[in-house]
């Protein structure tokens, strides 16, 4: 089982203010430079700080809008941000340098096309999470949640010089049939095999799930198809807010608020649970939880955000079994 956290350690002085404006968003690790990203928001716009693992900020990032989603890729020499600002909503692409903080002159922008699905009618996207396929050392695509009531996870093609929206995936509450599903918030990938993945993606509602899908490349087009595994989702989790893969691709870390307010963790094989970090943390911060986490490379590091007053902690949890 999975053990409650031996280790904290409080990093001050990244935000400019006790309390949070909007949503929390979870760090982003950069896998090479040994650092991470983490997100202030509020009315008037976001601020992306590139933080030292000492906890030293070296350089900020601010901008219109929220940011709701960071990817570091794995070279660590971009850094992919989404952005929801009403009809300005778009992904921004930083390079980043050899120490790991983004290069702020001429930042790629990505916009997002407006959607028909029927029988939805055109809406204002509203992007949160997203994570990358990278085939063979090169970022293939980007998908990325979409929180309106569409039932859309964007895709977004980043080979050639001019990275555009390439389409969208419509989700259905059971994947076949019922509703579009509504409050898709979080995109976690892991490699299975050579041109194949596997992609979750969660979904923020009290009575949430992580739906899950195989993605191939067949060297031209990738597709998406339901995971079958399990039943192709996780289900009756409170408010999933993020979601990450463990670095060996065994399991999902699943982060929810309410009274479930932990990290919960389940197979990535069959999707079954796996047990929980953090137990209890949820009760004793009212019902917070602690919601935007990442993980280090080595898998032994969580960096996590608390929901209720957005300071940042490093947590260093214990495992056995």
């Amino acid at each position: 089982m999975l053990k409650k956290l031996g280790l904290v350690i409080l990093i001050a002085g990244l935000f400019a203010g006790s309390a949070f404006a909007s949503y929390i968003v979870k760090t982003e690790n950069n896998p090479v430079a040994n650092r991470f990203y983490t997100v202030y928001d509020t009315a008037s716009g976001f601020t992306v700080s590139s933080v030292s693992n000492s906890g030293a900020v070296s350089s900020q990032i601010t901008g219109t809008g929220n940011v709701l989603g960071l990817k570091v890729n794995p070279a660590g020499t971009k850094l992919y941000l989404s952005v929801d600002d009403g009809a300005n909503s778009r992904i921004m692409i930083y390079s980043l340098n050899s120490a790991g903080d983004p290069i702020t002159t001429n930042p790629v922008t990505m916009s997002f096309a407006a959607y028909n699905n029927n029988p939805q009618t055109d809406y204002l996207a509203l992007p949160r999470g997203l994570d990358l396929v990278n085939y063979n050392g090169q970022d293939l695509v980007l998908y990325v949640a979409d929180a309106s009531s569409a039932g859309v996870m964007h895709v977004f093609n980043l080979t050639g010089s001019a990275p555009a929206w390439a389409g969208a995936v419509s989700i259905k509450n059971d994947f076949n049939g019922g509703t579009y599903t509504s409050a898709l918030h979080s995109v976690a990938i892991r490699p299975i095999a050579g041109n194949q993945w596997q992609l979750f993606i969660s979904q923020r509602a009290s009575a949430g799930k992580v739906f899950s899908y195989i993605v191939t490349f067949n060297g031209a087009n990738v597709t998406q198809t339901p995971y079958s595994g399990g039943n192709g989702y996780i289900t009756n989790l409170q408010y999933p807010f993020f979601i990450k893969v463990s670095p060996d691709g065994s399991r999902l870390y699943v982060a929810t608020k309410g009274d479930q307010g932990d990290i919960m963790a389940f197979s990535t094989a069959d999707l079954s649970f796996q047990g929980r970090v953090m137990a209890g943390i949820g009760e004793s911060t009212a019902g917070w939880g602690w919601n935007g986490f990442d993980l280090s490379p080595d898998g032994k590091n969580i960096y996590y955000v608390q929901a209720q007053n957005a300071m940042l902690l490093l947590l260093v949890p214990a495992f056995s079994g």
